[in-house]
């Protein structure tokens, strides 16, 4: 029986673990904002690991767009966000979607005046089938704090040896009043989480201005 399972869990991890691993040469440097100096993933890369497990793309594997849309903030400043669906072929048959979700700012206020990204969807999209990725084990090593622990700050992932902190400022007083009228106005939570940190009480509150407008 222990033999068994030794056996199954190396089957059903395999594909996992063919794309576990990011080479160095996959990190780049982010050269702006509040992760400068950290390290990306190089989304082509992404690609082409899973053109090299899968196949190429639409044969091996492939994605479809389910939901594209924006968000628009107090400030004057606008997120884009894309649902996505992966599939990937294993062994002649075609996986269910795999979901993913991404998001990038399309209007962001830069200290020369608003900036409009012509690049946001693709940025999001790109986001989108990284995170669905993830699901089926790529670049696990990076997400779990495996890759280059002993570099301190190579990623923007935490890692064993250095806990990234959460970088998003606290939901304040002034900003928690304007949150409650975007969610009253039809706005997401999940837009004012991806933003800012919330406290408990805080987020109990938001919860309860969701479920009286659910009524």
């Amino acid at each position: 029986m222990g033999n068994r399972k030794i056996t199954l869990t190396m089957e059903t991890l395999k594909i996992y673990n063919q794309l576990k691993s990011v080479p160095d040469s996959a990190l780049k440097e982010i050269q702006a904002g509040r992760l400068r100096g950290k390290s990306d993933i190089n989304p082509q890369w992404r690609y082409e690991r899973l053109t090299e497990v899968f196949g190429p793309c639409g044969f091996g594997w492939k994605f479809t767009i389910d939901k594209q849309w924006t968000e628009s903030y107090s400030n004057g400043e606008v997120a884009c966000f894309v649902n996505v669906s992966l599939f990937v072929k294993h062994e002649g048959e075609w996986s269910e979607a795999i979901p993913g979700n991404g998001g990038s700012m399309f209007v962001a206020n830069e200290k020369n005046g608003p900036y409009v990204s012509d690049e946001s969807f693709k940025m999001a999209t790109t986001d989108a089938i990284g995170t669905a990725a993830k699901m089926i084990g790529l670049a696990s090593d990076v997400y779990m704090g495996l890759k280059n622990k002993n570099i301190p700050n190579q990623t923007k992932y935490p890692t064993q040896n250095n806990t990234v902190q959460d970088e998003k400022p606290w939901l304040n007083k002034s900003d928690f009043d304007k949150a409650q009228e975007y969610i009253r106005s039809g706005g997401k939570l999940e837009v004012i989480k991806a933003k800012y940190r919330i406290s408990k009480e805080m987020m109990e509150n938001l919860n309860q201005v969701l479920n009286q407008i659910s009524k």
